[in-house]
């Protein structure tokens, strides 16, 4: 008898898991919509927000960003996604908009208190480090105003001061302003 209740138990556990999956395909046709749609979408269909889509790789919010749609990032963020989910291998939502250059989306994740120093796993690139790489010095800039490590370093022992020699030498003297003139 106790082993029917577990079962069943499980079953319902399995059956609410699944219910809060929404799809890749829904998210990507939702997050075309409003704000309002976004969030009634997820509410509605008890999405998970943080969860991965393809093959774990990507969620919702990282194809909001991606898409470059600021409105869908706030949606989410309204919805009650976690701004600093892991998605893949420790990048955060913040990670991605560093790496797509979307300066609307990392303003709305720092506003919500993204965490600036976050790396991944593997290479333990910081998440300053990808911002460098990205080319993009407002957004370094505002990185280290919201506390982001210069201290921090990769697995090679690089940091985010020795990621200006990867990009091309007409970025370097504003990336070297933006990390301080170091």
């Amino acid at each position: 008898m106790r082993l029917r209740s577990l079962a069943g138990l499980a079953l319902i556990l399995v059956c609410a898991q699944a219910s809060a999956a929404c799809s890749e395909q829904d998210w990507k046709m939702v997050l075309r919509g409003s704000e309002q749609a976004i969030v009634e979408y997820a509410r509605q269909h008890h999405c998970d927000l943080n969860q991965g889509l393809d093959n774990g790789a990507s969620s919702a919010m990282v194809y909001a960003i991606q898409s470059r749609r600021a409105a869908a990032v706030a949606a989410l963020l309204t919805a009650g996604a976690d701004v600093n989910a892991d998605v893949y291998d420790g990048k955060t939502p913040l990670f991605y908009a560093a790496e797509a250059r979307n300066a609307p989306a990392a303003k709305l994740l720092l506003e919500h208190g993204a965490d600036v120093n976050v790396s991944t796993r593997f290479s333990q690139m910081s998440l300053l480090m990808a911002a460098v790489l990205s080319g993009a010095p407002q957004l370094v800039a505002d990185l280290l105003k919201h506390g982001a490590s210069l201290e921090d370093r990769d697995k090679y022992d690089q940091s985010a001061r020795d990621y200006v020699a990867k990009l091309p030498k007409a970025q370097r003297p504003a990336m070297l302003r933006a990390l301080g003139g170091a």
